[in-house]
């Protein structure tokens, strides 16, 4: 957002013959919350919410083929 009170972040794994393994993303900045949004799904879930050294991670379980991740301060 402009006044840098949220963003989005968007997911694309590739192919692969090998099963999805769990993601983690890592944020500098330290964001308060965020949502996972799929493609077909009406309401997003939230995302696990861990700090982490100078930053913030959140666990998304097994990778999306698409996602969108929205943080929030």
């Amino acid at each position: 957002s402009e006044d840098g009170a949220s963003g989005v972040l968007h997911l694309l794994s590739y192919f692969s013959l090998f099963s999805r393994a769990p993601v983690t993303v890592w944020l500098r900045r330290d964001w308060a919350s965020a949502r996972l949004w799929l493609p077909g799904e009406e309401e997003a879930e939230p995302a696990g919410r861990r700090p982490a050294e100078a930053g913030v991670e959140f666990h998304l379980g097994s990778a999306p083929a698409y996602g969108a991740l929205e943080v929030s301060a």
